[in-house]
């Protein structure tokens, strides 16, 4: 399993490295940027059909709205914020 882990971790701790990302304080913080970007760019350019609706706009949560017939579990916000906790907390 560590080597799947480092197959996977190393170049990208390795590309933030060579980027200023890995060293101070606030590279957590600058990493989750990144990864939120890039979230966000995927979550939006291509809106897949788990998050958004026909029309192209976000799909609500199911928790929160457990009664609309348009909800989905997980929604377009998810997208965007797992690559910023992946890359600002697990690298």
């Amino acid at each position: 399993m560590s080597s799947l882990t480092d197959a996977i971790y190393e170049p990208l701790e390795n590309l933030f490295d060579s980027v200023g990302m890995m060293q101070g304080e606030a590279a957590p913080l600058m990493r989750a940027g990144v990864g939120a970007a890039l979230g966000y760019g995927v979550a939006y350019g291509l809106k897949p059909g788990f998050a958004f609706d026909e029309n192209g706009n976000a799909k609500v949560w199911k928790l929160t709205n457990p009664d609309s017939s348009d909800s989905t579990w997980v929604p377009a916000w998810m997208v965007v914020a797992f690559p910023a906790v992946l890359f600002g907390v697990l690298i």
